[in-house]
């Protein structure tokens, strides 16, 4: 495949934007020693420096003032965070500085210009960034799913073999075409594998490695909104769910079925990689929702794994691990939820000020309780809700 067939989304956190170029810098670390009365110095090399990363970035569209915004809040979150750059790297940053710069002759365009510099550790902090290994085993996942393909996968033999494996490729594409969280940037990605599915069919690894840059191009597309990681989510939830169906031996010859199951296995398993990397990037609100997604998200991956070869399910394994880490370290603070049952029917704001003493604490009631409360000012009298317990 050409380099640009190759090319990925950028995104910092998660959030997309696009790149037009970026600078390295590094170097080693080097005391120079000069001594009197001698022209030679001596080097004392002390390790490597920290490599800098400038990359020139810009976000545009009718809506890009939502984009801006939420990678401004990115940009300026406390941390260590995953910068991925268009040419299929992953970095763990900190963000050193930044600018933007917007022109009124230049309406739905911003401009970025901002400086990282690698956190390989996470910083001197005692307490493990848990987000970030869940980050790196994702990104292992999904080169161990690429790798795995070829070994399964081929066309060498009857036309048969060759017919129906595009075919499975093209309905797979045709499907994720059509979900409501494609983007451009995903359009093309999409387009250009098919437009080389044929001569792909030949190249399994290529072919594994183009599905995944159009698995992270959709996924990208679901980031720029309020709750990233949410969309993000929800979205790898549903990609995952139009896996072509793994066919029995009864189906057709034995290789057509392999091959049949091998490309379920990598587009759902790819799509179950990023709803787990998704999971880092998600700020949940009390810690009953953070155990759902764990169980869910763990669950995926023990399916995926019945299906592994050694390697892969290796992988796979540290991804649930560092998931599973993850979440139960972030969630363990959080709020919990409380049953709440009106004695009598009245209007939600009196509930939540007669609860919390804070009437403007209304709307989580109403969100997490819609097929009980049909109106806010009639919420029934008997009925438990599930509110976020009074003190938090």
């Amino acid at each position: 495949m050409a380099w640009r067939d190759n090319l990925r989304p950028a995104s910092f956190r998660g959030i997309p934007f696009e790149v037009s170029s970026r600078q390295y810098a590094g170097g080693r670390r080097v005391a120079t020693h000069e001594y009197p009365k001698r022209d030679e110095p001596s080097n004392e090399d002390m390790g490597r420096k920290a490599r800098q990363l400038s990359v020139e970035a810009f976000q545009f569209g009718a809506e890009y003032l939502g984009s801006r915004n939420t990678l401004l809040g990115a940009l300026e979150k406390p941390g260590p965070g995953e910068y991925v750059d268009p040419w299929g790297l992953s970095h763990t940053v900190v963000v050193r500085t930044f600018s933007a710069s917007e022109r009124l002759d230049m309406g739905g365009y911003v401009a970025w210009r901002i400086d990282f510099v690698e956190d390989a550790e996470g910083g001197h902090s005692s307490r493990t960034d848990t987000t970030a290994l869940t980050a790196r085993a994702a990104d292992s996942a999904e080169v161990a799913y690429v790798d795995d393909f070829p070994e399964r996968f081929s066309v060498a033999g009857p036309d048969i073999l060759r017919t129906t494996a595009l075919a499975a490729v093209e309905a797979w594409l045709d499907g994720a075409r059509t979900t409501s969280w494609t983007t451009p940037a995903a359009q093309r990605s999409l387009l250009n594998i098919r437009r080389q599915a044929v001569s792909l069919l030949d190249a399994p690894h290529s072919l594994a490695d183009g599905l995944l840059g159009v698995v992270s191009a959709l996924m990208a597309g679901t980031s720029a909104k309020a709750n990233g990681g949410v969309s993000r989510y929800a979205a790898a939830t549903e990609l995952a769910a139009m896996a072509p169906v793994r066919p029995t031996l009864t189906d057709t010859s034995a290789q057509d079925a392999v091959n049949q199951a091998a490309l379920a296995d990598l587009t759902s398993g790819l799509a179950v990689v990023q709803a787990a990397r998704a999971t880092a990037h998600m700020d949940f609100d009390v810690y009953e929702d953070a155990v759902e997604v764990r169980q869910q998200v763990a669950k995926a991956l023990d399916m995926a794994m019945t299906t592994a070869s050694d390697p892969l399910y290796e992988a796979l394994h540290t991804l649930r691990t560092a998931v599973v880490r993850d979440i139960t370290a972030r969630g363990a603070d959080l709020a919990r939820l409380a049953d709440l049952t009106p004695g009598a029917t009245l209007p939600s704001l009196v509930i939540a000020y007669g609860y919390y003493g804070d009437a403007s604490r209304e709307a989580d009631m109403l969100a997490r309780n819609p097929t009980i409360i049909r109106h806010p000012g009639f919420v029934p009298g008997g009925r438990t809700l599930k509110v976020k317990r009074n003190g938090k």
